[in-house]
């Protein structure tokens, strides 16, 4: 009981403290995003605008998805609209077109299998890039090795790996 008091104290000390100017947010940051096929979408959107002083804003999408896989293919187009309509994101036709209109990726696509060819534009571009489900293990290395290597600059932060 006393460890759940603690960390509830913690966590809305944290929580408070974010509402604050954030000293890391420099400058607006249009955000991108690889794979509307999750909730995290709209989720990330929404922290977004309820955080002003973070000075980050989903202003592009790319769809992407997996057509064999259902827990991606049945979603796409739900979140798809969501972003669309509560957000007001842009669609784009390509991962390169998204480049070009953003400052930083959320790279979202629940198949991690077709992460590694989504990022490859993302680290041509030099670009920022979050990616919440994880590459497959197989990829790990090659992700730094393909980003560094051919010399682009590039940050890849990777939240879990499968």
């Amino acid at each position: 009981m006393i460890a759940v008091a603690i960390i509830t104290t913690v966590a809305v000390g944290t929580f408070a403290f974010a509402a604050d100017a954030a000293p890391w947010a420099t400058r607006e940051l249009s955000a991108g995003v690889i794979g509307t096929d999750t909730s995290h979408v709209p989720a990330f959107a929404g922290l977004f605008r309820s955080h002003p002083e973070w000075k980050i804003k989903v202003v592009a999408a790319f769809k992407g998805g997996s057509p064999d896989l259902p827990a991606s293919a049945d979603r796409i187009e739900r979140f798809a609209t969501t972003m669309r309509e509560k957000f007001q994101v842009e669609f784009v036709n390509s991962i390169e077109e998204l480049m070009t209109k953003v400052d930083v990726v959320l790279l979202q696509s629940v198949d991690g299998r077709v992460h590694l060819e989504q990022v490859k534009p993302v680290f041509q571009a030099g670009k920022r890039v979050r990616e919440t489900y994880g590459v497959r293990a197989k990829h790990v290395t090659a992700i730094p090795e393909f980003g560094y290597n051919e010399g682009w600059q590039s940050s890849f932060r990777c939240v879990r790996m499968v």
